[in-house]
């Protein structure tokens, strides 16, 4: 089938000069960095993590743009997380933010600083445990996919 063929042409290419924990932690850090709660700075952080551990320049990017919506989700979680740290008097509700839109531009940005603060301070403190088991489960499928390819 045409999808079947690509979609193994596609995985050779990610899986070029690289061993299996190398594409796992490939993986695992785009993921990661595509949940940060910075858009965009992801992209050039996942640049920086790929040349400094030798890691898949192009499986770090995919899976970095494949997180993309999920970080979107996971903004309000890591806010609440992060809101046990910096600016526990701030909480960020349905009401709230609806409320926030009748004042200035600068107070708006100052709230939504705060929240983007603590999305980013829950992130920090979750990514180390996100990126142990993001690893662990794609070197396991990596394993099956390889062990199952090199069986006749």
């Amino acid at each position: 089938m045409l999808s079947e063929r690509i979609g193994a042409r596609l995985y050779a290419l990610l899986q070029q000069n690289i061993s299996p924990p190398a594409f796992a932690l490939s993986i695992s850090a785009g993921i990661v960095m595509g949940l940060l709660p910075i858009p965009w700075i992801s992209v050039l952080l996942c640049i920086i993590i790929a040349f400094l551990f030798r890691l898949n320049q192009i499986a770090i990017q995919l899976a970095n743009y494949a997180a993309y919506p999920v970080q979107l989700v996971c903004l309000y979680p890591f806010s609440l997380l992060g809101r046990l740290f910096v600016w526990p008097d701030r909480e960020f509700t349905a009401d709230f933010l609806h409320n926030l839109l009748q004042y200035d531009a600068v107070y708006i940005m100052q709230h939504f600083g705060a929240f983007f603060a603590q999305a980013i301070v829950g992130w920090v403190l979750l990514a180390p445990a996100l990126l142990l088991i993001f690893y662990r489960l794609t070197l396991l499928l990596v394993r099956r996919r390889t062990l199952a390819a090199s069986t006749p």
